[in-house]
């Protein structure tokens, strides 16, 4: 007989045009409902959207139900986790997906069960890596809504396979989570609501059984579920049966040679808006997104691991509250920045306490670790916390009483900037048995850039010496230079030698005004692009390691977006650009600078590459992914999208261009959303607005988003979203004559994202590290100068993190972002530690030597 699953849920958005504190208020009753029916109704279930995070603050103001929801989910009844929150797909890193999927594993164990399925139900769109991210957490399925395109699968049940061999069995909801928000028995509903959502499915499937979510945002348990069941069954010609998310997965593996296999991203706007353009809203909480993940992927994980390798005890409940931080500005609402400009705030509030905790632990294990060595105030600590040799110099900010220094362990150093600091009079002293007054010396602050030999992972000390400092030097000559590149202004514009191949007006910026909202860009009827590149001051430093040119443009644009047809009041923009090439042949870095003064418009970077072709190559979460070019929006696109079906694209890190003889590659810190037009990148450094869900956008025609449109809602005035301010923002452009190679792009990477640490333990200004003149315990001198802990040369290790589980363990993960079988030699680490592979919530999985073609692979190390 056939079947449909009806499963009872709700989706909780934490914040969305209301806050989170909105939603605990809100839980207290909500909840208590729900945890009330399914007390009196042992034969009910129902799902907690997926998200351990909303269950840890109920719990916070009902502490007292923690032993009721152990025993419901112990009882299958309640089903929470696996995420912490329910993350975006496409705008945070991969490693924050997983540590998002890690850390809602971990949480959720402390009250019971795990639902160990991947239940994303509103995510925008989602990256092709997703089932290998879900496998590495040991889930086999996914669940989801927006980004399908049913001409390329026939069947809402499929399996969805990454880019390697990884696959999930997949289940798209096809009108949404919310399709039917409550359940009803009269025939009215039963005719029009779920009788007809059943024949829709049966039209897509030759399955035997379906799924039906009941429940919609914030909603309530569906009451007497099993009473009206009964009703239903009576007129049915299917059984209808009150289901888990568990036991439909469970019928589609018996189901599994009959299922479609797909392979690829979801972000086609057919069933589901994903707002393809939503990539650049509010792109300061993008920046910050991007710039805290990367200090506590890169800098607070590693440093944790080398602490506690070294006696330095720090709790990994500070990391993970770090993470949760994070992960709560990282859902899809959040991370895409359609929320309310008080949400905003929170948010932004949320990633400053992340810094916070991130700044507190990296200044704690270094202080630590400076007073163990018993280091001097001409003394510096240098960390590698990659485990690999450092090609790339370090810069440093240091201080010392000298006015010209040197550093004899430095193959070379050379000062990028001194500030001399003022003698001050009756400064206080609190001393042991009195306060007293000194008059306290000049000292000088300087920005150093220097090389020397470092411990793949671990930390050295140099020594500030007073000595004949070398300085990069002013130039008057508009043009810097490498082994590799020329760079010059020529007739007020940016040209860039490389090779026998100059390509002229190399760097362009583009306006247009923005008549979207915060879901959708949309561009203004009748409005035409505004393109600048004119230099209007350049200026350029020489030294021996780097040249400097830095240019400034004006950009003289309408103020707000009823002054764009007839370009009345006019604001100038400043964009200030700042051009490094190392030397060498190492590839272009351009900073970028503006000070954002109009309103509800596009600015976007265009960087010319020489090369004309029909795709791009974007790296995503553990991998890339090729893309067509679209030369032309296809025709009454609107019968079948619901939104523009634009390539406004987005990557993680980086973006290439070849056509297999010339490959020019884009390296982004934080900007993620792309286009290709012609042969140039352009990339959107923001795309401002004052609204929040707006109708009949050009680029988006029909209902507002946000329920703006719907009955007792408003329209919603956010005018913080028009990022009035300053921005800055980091690229790397490579060119070469070559073809499309992985390995060399992510090395390249790795090298652009290289974090310098460094630590000196001084007392000319205590405010640089906020916490050095509270950090008062006195350790014993017990350390050596230099320690060097491992050597994971030849890995391609994407995080080195401390263990959740064992406090003498840490994980080593590791990626293959290639199409090969890549050899994985664990011999070096065996000497040292006892090594286990595991999945990442640190489950033994075999002993492996090798990793496959774009999968990931987690090692567990514990000391012997």
């Amino acid at each position: 007989m056939k079947k449909v699953h009806l499963i009872n849920h709700t989706h909780w958005d934490r914040e969305w045009y209301f806050s989170t504190m909105d939603s605990l208020v809100l839980s207290d009753e909500v909840f208590l409902d729900v945890l009330q029916e399914l007390k009196n109704h042992p034969e009910a279930k129902f799902v907690l959207d997926g998200q351990i995070s909303i269950v840890k603050e109920f719990l916070s103001i009902r502490p007292e139900w923690k032993g009721d929801i152990q025993e419901l989910v112990n009882r299958g009844q309640l089903f929470l986790g696996p995420w912490y929150t329910q993350s975006d797909a496409q705008l945070v890193g991969g490693i924050s997906i997983l540590r998002n999927l890690m850390v809602g594993i971990y949480e959720a164990q402390k009250i019971s069960s795990v639902l160990y399925v991947g239940y994303l139900p509103d995510t925008f769109g989602f990256n092709s890596q997703m089932p290998t991210i879900y496998n590495h957490c040991g889930i086999d399925s996914a669940i989801f809504w927006r980004g399908i395109d049913y001409t390329k699968i026939k069947s809402p049940y499929f399996q969805w396979k990454g880019l390697g061999s990884s696959k999930v069995y997949a289940v798209n909801l096809i009108d949404g989570y919310g399709s039917i928000p409550q359940l009803f028995t009269d025939d009215d509903f039963l005719k029009n609501k779920i009788f007809a959502q059943e024949q829709k499915l049966r039209a897509k499937t030759d399955l035997e059984e379906v799924l039906i979510p009941i429940g919609n945002d914030q909603n309530t348990i569906s009451h007497d579920f099993t009473k009206k069941l009964k009703e239903i069954n009576k007129k049915s010609e299917s059984e209808y049966i009150s289901s888990t998310l568990d036991d439909f997965i469970n019928y589609l593996r018996e189901q599994k040679d009959s299922l479609e296999i797909y392979e690829g991203e979801f972000r086609t706007p057919t069933t589901g808006r994903v707002h393809k353009t939503i990539g650049s809203v509010r792109m300061d909480l993008k920046l910050l997104n991007e710039k805290t993940e990367e200090k506590i992927v890169r800098r607070i994980e590693p440093l944790m691991v080398l602490a506690q390798q070294i006696g330095v005890s720090v709790s990994k409940e500070l990391l993970i509250a770090a993470w949760e931080k994070v992960m709560e500005g990282q859902a899809h609402d959040g991370m895409a920045g359609c929320v309310t400009d008080s949400v905003a705030q929170d948010i932004r509030h949320r990633y400053k306490q992340a810094n916070e905790i991130c700044d507190g632990i990296e200044n704690r294990i270094k202080n630590q670790i400076a007073k163990r060595l018993g280091l001097s105030e001409d003394e510096v600590l240098l960390f590698n916390v990659t485990g690999k040799e450092l090609k790339q110099s370090q810069i440093i900010r240091i201080f010392s009483k000298y006015d010209s220094i040197s550093i004899p362990e430095a193959s070379q150093i050379e000062v990028l900037e001194c500030i001399k600091h003022p003698a001050r009079k009756n400064i206080m002293v609190e001393g042991k048995n009195r306060n007293y007054f000194v008059d306290e010396p000049a000292y000088y602050e300087y920005e150093v850039e220097l090389k020397t030999e470092m411990p793949k992972f671990g930390y050295r000390v140099i020594h500030i010496q007073e000595g004949d400092s070398v300085r990069i030097k002013k130039s008057d000559i508009q043009k810097i230079q490498n082994d590799k590149y020329i760079i010059e202004v020529i007739d007020g514009k940016l040209h860039l030698q490389v090779g026998n191949k100059t390509i002229k007006d190399w760097l362009i910026f583009e306006d247009c005004g923005n008549d979207g909202d915060t879901y959708d860009f949309s561009p203004l009827r009748n409005d035409s692009p505004l393109y600048f590149s004119d230099v209007e001051v350049a200026k350029v430093c020489i030294g021996s390691m780097r040249q400097i040119m830095d240019v400034e443009m004006k950009m003289t644009l309408p103020e707000k977006l009823e002054n764009r047809i007839k370009g009345s009041n006019l604001n100038v923009i400043k964009i200030q650009i700042r051009i490094v090439l190392r030397e060498g042949d190492s590839d272009p870095e351009i900073q970028v600078q503006l000070n954002n003064t109009v309103e509800s418009h596009r600015l976007r970077l265009g960087i010319k590459t020489d090369i004309c072709t029909d795709h791009s190559i974007a790296s995503t979460a553990f991998g890339f992914i090729k893309r067509p070019v679209l030369k032309e929006v296809p025709k009454n696109w609107e019968s079948r999208y619901s939104e523009i079906p634009v390539d406004l694209e987005v990557m993680e890190e980086n973006v290439s261009l070849t056509d297999n003889r010339n490959i020019c590659t884009v390296y982004s810190k934080g900007v993620k959303e792309y286009q290709i037009v012609e042969d140039r990148i352009y990339l959107t450094l923001l795309a401002t607005t004052g609204e929040l869900g707006k109708a009949d956008l050009l680029y988006r025609p029909g209902r507002a988003s946000g329920d703006t449109t719907k009955k007792g809602h408003i329209p919603l005035s956010v005018p913080e979203a028009q990022l009035l301010g300053v921005y800055e923002y980091d690229f790397k452009v490579s060119y070469s004559e070559s073809y499309f190679d992985a390995e060399q792009i992510i090395h390249a990477s790795d090298t652009f994202h290289q974090q310098d640490i460094y630590y000196q333990l001084q007392h000319f200004n205590e405010f640089i590290c906020r916490l050095d003149s509270k950090l008062l315990v006195n350790y014993p001198k017990d350390l050596k100068n230099k320690c060097d802990l491992l050597d994971l040369e030849g890995l391609d290790v994407f995080s080195i993190v401390p263990s959740l589980y064992d406090s003498d363990s840490f994980l080593i993960q590791i990626k293959n972002l290639t199409k090969q079988k890549k050899d994985v030699n664990l011999s070096r680490l065996k000497s040292t530690y006892k090594v286990s592979v595991v999945d990442a919530n640190e489950n033994v999985k075999e002993l492996t030597n090798s990793i496959g073609p774009y999968e990931l692979l987690t090692i567990k190390l514990t000391n012997r």
